[in-house]
């Protein structure tokens, strides 16, 4: 097959000229012959970015350190519903030494005190390869660095302090203006003293250390500590018989649900912690709620997300929520809109 289609090709190039046909062999052998002749064209596809998930509290990994930023946002309208949309920024994070792509999805919240989140991530070294967000109009807005951007480090068992960064609304359509400044070390000091699980608190940028917590005796914590700790992330998230279904609509794209859903039941854990860290806070409830969406075939990820409504109104949950399905990605043959029904029973 692969034979005939170089004659075919051959012949065609020597109608158009003897010269055309020798430099097209010249080449071919320099390229490839198959791939050249017959025009396969290749299209490398990125693999998806790996969520990063939070630092619940517990033993972090012999190879994992954490990070923690803030981010202030100016320029950008509050949703008249309520939930500012726009408060979840993704920050797309490049490992250097593992040439993977992670992505965070950041809660903005109040950046005065402790920082809202504290990100586990395997150690290493990174650059801020993106960053994006969704405003309340569906408008899409995202920073690039036109060069390479500095990077940052997270040791292992240390946690690393990446300063407040800023976003503004560019001139420019869809683009985003991003000004960094470090700040001081904002971590619970107070729980610092006690805390065996992270070395210190260091300038993820130039490594300076900014607070120091348990030095290398966080390499090796207590066996009692470690005990509890682990008790604790047990008695979190089994303590309750949390019942969670949901249900995808593509509507006449619905012969892709399959695979969709595959991705959402593997993110089942984080969905179910939006609905515990609610009840935490107001007590057992139970009930529904809905999100739209634009499946986008172009970045494989869902787009222009929407608060859909349900007897689930709590503002918190639903950011957690939109905060958790804005940082998958999931296989998209072609764009289509869809629904995504929730349902939260506690037992």
């Amino acid at each position: 097959m692969v034979y005939r289609l170089v004659v075919e090709r051959l012949r065609e190039l020597f109608a158009s000229g003897w010269w055309t046909a020798v430099c097209f062999c010249i080449l071919a052998s320099f390229s490839g012959l198959c791939g050249f002749v017959v025009g396969v064209r290749t299209q490398v596809v990125a693999a998806p970015a790996t969520p990063v998930l939070p630092w619940m509290g517990d033993v972090l990994g012999k190879r994992e350190g954490a990070f923690y930023l803030k981010v202030q946002m100016k320029g950008f309208a509050s949703s008249k519903a309520g939930l500012d949309v726009s408060q979840t920024v993704q920050l797309y994070l490049y490992s250097i030494i593992q040439k993977k792509m992670y992505v965070v999805s950041h809660l903005m919240d109040d950046n005065e005190g402790t920082p809202s989140s504290i990100w586990r991530i395997p150690s290493g070294k990174y650059r801020i390869s993106k960053i994006s967000l969704v405003d309340d109009a569906g408008v899409s807005w995202q920073w690039q660095p036109k060069k390479m951007s500095k990077s940052f480090v997270v040791h292992r068992k240390t946690l690393s302090n990446l300063g407040m960064f800023t976003l503004k609304s560019s001139d420019k359509k869809s683009s985003l203006k991003v000004s960094y400044r470090m700040i001081a070390d904002s971590y619970d000091s107070a729980r610092a003293k006690s805390d065996h699980l992270l070395t210190s608190v260091i300038n993820g940028f130039n490594g300076q250390v900014q607070a120091n917590i348990a030095g290398q005796k966080a390499f090796n914590p207590p066996s009692k500590e470690v005990k509890a700790r682990s008790k604790l992330r047990v008695e979190y998230t089994f303590q309750r018989k949390i019942v969670m279904y949901f249900m995808v609509d593509l509507f006449k794209h619905n012969r892709y649900s399959q695979s969709i859903r595959k991705v959402l039941d593997g993110h089942d854990a984080q969905f179910r912690r939006c609905y515990m860290e609610q009840l935490d806070l107001d007590g057992n409830f139970d009930g529904q709620l809905k999100f739209k969406f634009l499946l986008s075939k172009s970045i494989s990820a869902m787009k222009k997300i929407k608060f859909g409504g349900g007897s689930i109104t709590k503002p918190k949950m639903v950011q957690c929520l939109f905060n958790e399905l804005n940082g998958l990605s999931f296989p998209v043959p072609e764009t289509m809109i869809g629904e995504l029904s929730f349902e939260f029973k506690v037992r």
